[in-house]
C-alpha cells in the first residue's frame, strides 16, 4: 500500500492556483496536478507536503489544511491539502516539470449559484 500527497497552492486572493505541468509518467505527459507525491515510509503525511512542495518548487510552506484523504479500492490513500499564500509567485522549477500559475474562475458554486 503506497501513501501520496497533494497540495493546491492558492495566493491571498484566492485569483490563482500553482499547478505543475506534467512531463512523466507518459500517460500524466502534458497534463496539470498540483504538488505532491510519495510519502516516505514513516513520514507523516504533511511533513510530506512540505517536502514535496520545497523539493518541486523550491517554496517552503508549512501552513498546509488537509481538506479530504482519498482511498481506493487497492487500499492507497492520497492526502489532499491546500495552503493559501502570496509567495506563490516565487515558485520555480526545481524538477523537469513546468510551474505555472492557473487564473481561476469566480466560485460562484462556492456561494450556492
Amino acid at each position: 500500500m503506497f501513501e501520496y500527497c497533494l497540495g493546491f497552492v492558492f495566493d491571498s486572493k484566492i485569483e490563482h492556483v500553482l499547478l505543475l505541468k506534467k512531463t512523466r509518467p507518459a500517460w500524466q505527459k502534458d497534463k496539470y496536478n498540483g504538488v505532491g507525491g510519495k510519502i516516505e515510509e514513516g513520514e507523516a503525511p504533511l511533513a510530506a507536503m512540505v517536502r514535496e512542495c520545497r523539493e518541486e518548487t523550491g517554496l517552503v510552506i508549512e501552513r498546509w489544511t488537509l481538506f479530504c484523504l482519498l482511498n481506493d479500492s487497492a487500499g492507497e490513500k492520497i492526502h489532499c491539502f491546500y495552503s493559501i499564500t502570496d509567495e506563490i509567485f516565487k515558485a520555480t522549477a526545481k524538477t523537469e516539470e513546468v510551474v505555472t500559475f492557473t487564473k481561476l474562475e469566480p466560485l460562484l458554486f462556492m456561494m450556492g449559484k
